[in-house]
């Protein structure tokens, strides 16, 4: 590909995020996801997403080599003002142009400068390449960096998230004003649980094939699958295929669906509690606490989450849940009668309408040939009776917890939608 030549009618984007502790694998970084979506939500199509070092020479070869290849850079990290905060230099040399003072962006690192900083390196966030435009920070004191070059687009942004996220407005201001956006694609959302990734692709198949303008998305994750439909927009026409397309794609995929439009499990079962004017304790052997936590994610989670408790040891079974010592005796703490004893004793402990219990084994220990590693029990007690439900499930420690967790709060919601079905009746 020939310098300067982009190869496609749809804008591109290369991000670029900067800094050794990611490239060691010291530090995880969510920067090049936030940004792949957000990109995408304004129909532009990312076609590269690489990590760097603190190195001046390699930050300014990646640059350039996006430069010839890309609409859009966006580049994070390395604005800061220590040794190793390396961006604003890499980039001057990639545009060839030496770095100079910006006195708006001057004014506010002087005033913000703290006490005992060496004021040389702290004042070096405000030299920018000549010819670029600063973005004044709205959090934070380092500001961002507007370039454009050889029919390129580049913006330096700070590493921390939420510095990076504020100036994303004036991101797309630039990015209307020299028409590097396009109309925003069609996108549909759904989540998935209690279904393979390859059955989940299986059911959708005939659909996608009657539509080979929707590009599908399946992520699986321990916890669920994300499906996620993408169509290029193209009015009512457009509009219409991606609905009919979506509507039956869910109904392919049935009760495995517990989202169509984009909301978390927990934001689901909370809604249908709330809904329902239903509260909610429980009682957890296998996850420590992970379904409680789960649900206390969703703002507004107090009014109906009443409390929970982390039963591993038999004594707190029988102290605080009332679970009888002839059912772990006779059955086991890993069993359907001890998880009923459990929904049972959170739901009247804590005095809320349902209790949900999970018990089961995560190994290494534990095992027999009859209670294998990720035998899990959960039970559910309201006024109406108690439930139990028996599941297997495989992977790490740290991932079968996850799934037991996300599975109760599958049977709870499958629970409310089935007695708000009753009550409609």
């Amino acid at each position: 590909m020939s310098g300067g030549e982009k190869r496609s009618a749809a804008p591109t984007a290369a991000i670029l995020v900067v800094g050794t502790e990611l490239t060691w694998g010291l530090t995880c970084e969510s920067n090049s996801v936030m940004l792949s979506r957000w990109l995408s939500e304004r129909g532009i199509t990312v076609v590269a997403a690489q990590k760097t070092p603190d190195e001046i020479g390699l930050i300014a070869s990646a640059i350039e080599g996006f430069m010839d290849s890309t609409d859009i850079i966006i580049i994070t990290g390395g604005l800061g003002s220590t040794h190793d905060d390396v961006t604003r230099e890499a980039l001057a040399g990639a545009l060839k142009a030496p770095l100079v003072p910006d006195e708006a962006a001057l004014s506010i690192i002087a005033e913000h400068a703290p006490d005992g900083a060496d004021s040389d390196s702290f004042i070096r966030q405000a030299y920018l390449p000549k010819g670029t435009a600063a973005i004044l920070p709205e959090a934070g004191i380092a500001p961002g960096i507007v370039a454009e070059t050889k029919g390129t687009l580049i913006f330096s942004l700070p590493g921390v998230p939420r510095e990076m996220e504020m100036m994303l407005e004036r991101v797309e201001k630039e990015l209307l004003a020299r028409g590097k956006t396009k109309g925003r694609p069609l996108v549909e959302r759904a989540g998935l649980i209690g279904i393979s990734e390859p059955e989940a692709a299986r059911l959708i198949a005939p659909v996608l094939e009657e539509h080979p303008e929707i590009t599908v998305n399946i992520i699986a994750k321990p916890d669920e699958i994300s499906l996620t439909l993408i169509a290029p927009s193209g009015g009512e026409s457009a509009a219409s295929g991606m609905e009919r397309a979506f509507a039956r794609i869910l109904e392919q995929l049935g009760e495995t669906v517990f989202s169509a439009r984009g909301e978390s499990l927990p934001e689901v079962v909370g809604a249908l509690l709330r809904q329902g004017g239903l509260t909610l304790a429980t009682a957890e052997s296998i996850t420590a606490g992970q379904i409680g936590s789960l649900v206390a994610t969703v703002p507004g989670s107090s009014d109906y989450l009443k409390g929970g408790v982390i039963a591993y040891a038999n004594d707190v079974k029988t102290g605080l849940l009332g679970v009888e010592e002839a059912v772990l005796e006779r059955a086991g703490a890993v069993s359907s009668e001890t998880a009923a004893a459990m929904a049972e004793g959170a739901r009247q402990a804590l005095g809320a309408d349902i209790g949900l219990s999970v018990t089961g084994i995560a190994g290494p220990g534990g095992v027999a040939p009859e209670k294998p590693v990720g035998l899990v029990y959960t039970g559910l007690a309201a006024a109406a009776g108690t439930e139990t439900f028996r599941h297997i499930h495989r992977g790490d420690r740290a991932g079968m917890q996850l799934k037991t967790a996300a599975t109760a709060l599958n049977c709870l919601r499958r629970y409310l939608l089935d007695r708000e079905g009753k009550s409609d009746g």
